[in-house]
């Protein structure tokens, strides 16, 4: 009789201790959100690098304008 209080006490301990419902874990969705955040990061550094090109090229050209201009005078 002892034993069998014993091993429902250990069973009722480890039912307290791990709980009845666990949370599913999908451990692919917390890759994917990853990788999302990555490309997005991503992206808004190449769009920040494409706008400092555009503006660098946007600058050169005005200079040459400038040049081209004083030149014909």
């Amino acid at each position: 009789m002892k034993k069998i209080i014993a091993v429902a006490l250990v069973a009722a301990s480890v039912l307290v201790m791990t709980g009845c419902q666990k949370e599913e874990e999908n451990p692919g969705a917390a890759a994917l959100s990853a990788l999302k955040s990555d490309a997005d990061k991503a992206a808004k550094d190449a769009k920040k690098a494409a706008d400092a090109a555009a503006t660098e090229a946007k600058k050169a050209a005005d200079a040459a304008a400038a040049e081209a201009k004083k030149a014909a005078k």
